[in-house]
């Protein structure tokens, strides 16, 4: 029989002033949380902690491993460590003139640690009933191509547009797990959106509006679990039409609507669903910096964010890009895929574009397909291939956070699906997948 417990736990920073994404700040807006789900049936068990931060660097997934499985004695194999991908958040990532917050890391994998012993505590007989919504009302693609051929992101005029990318994923997914009382004692929504709002500030962002929404329309037992999706080309800022934009209260709100009209419309409710996991080692490599190199004094070659140029972050870019490739080819990361019944959740560490979510959903043999991203780590933006076709554009141009080679997003979607297949072939739950499990770092 399924099991399910949930933690929520709170990760807004025990110390002021204290940095932040691009800035400092005083004190916090609204809460940031942690969020916890713990599942367990015939003796399997899978744990997955949705962090309200922008990323989670590789050593930073490795430290939460460590301290989730000192806590509760589940593998790491069993574990997956998602970011909202929140941009009000501590200084979690290095940037240039704004260094991670080494305190606040301290404190915030301990809460995790704590809220995943508590989650798994709170496992108790449940039954899951799997939903879907369409969305389109707050999330846009923010890359344009324009009439010289290349790309820009977030336009400030569209004068010189020719056309937006257009691809946007609308899936909002919706578990939600009932007690035998009939209430919910959990739910784990997956939507792709950037969250950028209040930037360099301290704020919850729209997932955090989404879990105090949901908590208000089934209770508070109910915890949210956010995984947000592949949404590197995606934001909640409509440039073609501004005065349609959407506010994070706006967003958290549509959302929880949605996802109360979709449990609304679920008819069964597994209390037996299997559970599975399968970790597959990946190398990614490192693409040509030579572009990077020849227009470093000439950069609105790239057509890139003016914020981002006036922080001087192409030319610190370079300057580790240039180590990091004479040392290396590329990098060692893990794709990791839970199966919970009729639903796969698979963990990309990175910003991966909508195209592949909807690749991937369009060819999975199981019904209910995600992707968290990023997850698990963070190697940067991993554009659709044919990005790679035109130059421009904030995701696309070469520098740390967008480093990977053209081919990176097809060998992570191609693996994906090969776990999906071997999951839908291997009777779930009598341990047979093991075999092809890699323990992660």
């Amino acid at each position: 029989m399924l099991e399910a417990g949930f933690c929520q736990i709170d990760i807004t920073p025990n110390h002021f002033p204290v940095g932040t994404y691009m800035g400092t700040a005083e004190t916090a807006l609204d809460p940031l949380g942690a969020h916890v789900a713990a599942l367990r049936n015939q003796g399997q068990i899978l744990l997955m902690a949705s962090v309200n931060v922008v990323v989670l660097d590789p050593d930073v997934v490795s430290r939460l491993g460590q301290a989730v499985e000192a806590a509760t004695g589940i593998p790491a194999s069993r574990l997956m460590f998602s970011a909202t991908h929140n941009h009000a958040c501590p200084a979690v990532i290095d940037r240039p003139g704004f260094p991670r917050d080494e305190q606040y890391l301290d404190f915030m994998i301990g809460q995790v640690a704590t809220a995943a012993q508590e989650a798994v505590a709170n496992l108790a007989p449940a039954a899951i009933g799997l939903g879907r919504a369409y969305e389109k009302r707050i999330n846009f693609n923010r890359r344009f191509l324009k009439r010289d051929g290349s790309f820009v992101s977030q336009p400030g005029a569209m004068t010189d547009i020719l056309c937006n990318e257009g691809v946007v994923d609308p899936e909002v997914g919706v578990a939600a797990f009932r007690t035998p009382n009939g209430d919910l004692a959990g739910v784990i929504i997956n939507f792709a959106c950037h969250a950028v709002h209040h930037m360099s500030q301290l704020s919850g962002g729209y997932p955090g509006v989404l879990a105090r929404e949901i908590s208000r329309l089934f209770g508070p037992q109910c915890v949210t679990v956010f995984l947000n999706g592949p949404c590197g080309n995606i934001i909640h800022a409509n440039f073609e039409h501004r005065e349609l934009s959407a506010d994070k209260e706006r967003c958290g709100a549509v959302l929880a609507e949605d996802t109360r009209q979709a449990i609304a419309a679920i008819a069964d409710y597994d209390n037996t669903a299997a559970l599975a996991a399968v970790t597959t080692p990946i190398r990614a490599f490192y693409r040509d910096i030579g572009d990077l190199r020849e227009h470093i004094h000439d950069l609105d070659f790239f057509n890139p964010l003016g914020g981002v140029v006036k922080a001087k972050w192409y030319e610190r870019s370079l300057e580790i890009l240039e180590k990091m490739t004479a040392a290396a080819d590329g990098e060692d990361v893990f794709l990791q895929t839970f199966r919970i019944g009729a639903l796969t959740i698979s963990a990309v560490p990175a910003e991966y574009f909508s195209h592949y979510a909807l690749r991937v959903k369009s060819a999975s043999p199981f019904p209910y397909s995600w992707l968290a991203a990023p997850a698990n780590g963070w190697i940067g933006y991993i554009p659709n291939r044919e990005a790679f076709d035109h130059r421009g554009g904030h995701e696309r141009a070469t520098a740390l956070w967008s480093k990977m080679a053209p081919d990176t997003g097809n060998r992570f979607c191609d693996t994906i699906l090969e776990q999906l297949q071997s999951l839908a072939q291997t009777p779930p739950g009598d341990g047979s997948n093991e075999a092809n499990q890699h323990e992660k770092p």
